[in-house]
């Protein structure tokens, strides 16, 4: 993610991602952790990721206005893999709370 906010100078991805917020009832977003070995849920931080995907226009501010619901899983992987957090981002365009 570091890549993504020092590359932040280039043209805004919101063209790409979403056109119109308004017709958006919020984001949730998936932080998936891919760590070596098992830490404290409590010591992961997105604020980082956060700022450099509202940075690059992916969302307009990581206010609750947009970011609606935030979840955390850490994946148990290799001594020899790559450590990585993914981040999947699920706009919503039902209300928030809402049964389908």
């Amino acid at each position: 993610m570091s890549e993504l906010e020092q590359n932040s100078g280039h043209e805004p991805m919101a063209a790409y991602v979403v056109e119109a917020y308004d017709s958006l009832h919020g984001i949730r977003l998936h932080f998936v952790h891919y760590r070596r070995r098992h830490g404290d849920v409590d010591n992961l931080s997105v604020k980082a990721l956060l700022d450099g995907l509202v940075k690059r226009g992916v969302f307009a501010d990581d206010s609750s206005k947009y970011i609606q619901e935030i979840t955390h899983k850490i994946v148990k992987i290799e001594p020899q893999e790559q450590e990585h957090t993914e981040v999947i981002i699920e706009y919503l365009k039902e209300q928030y709370g809402s049964q389908c």
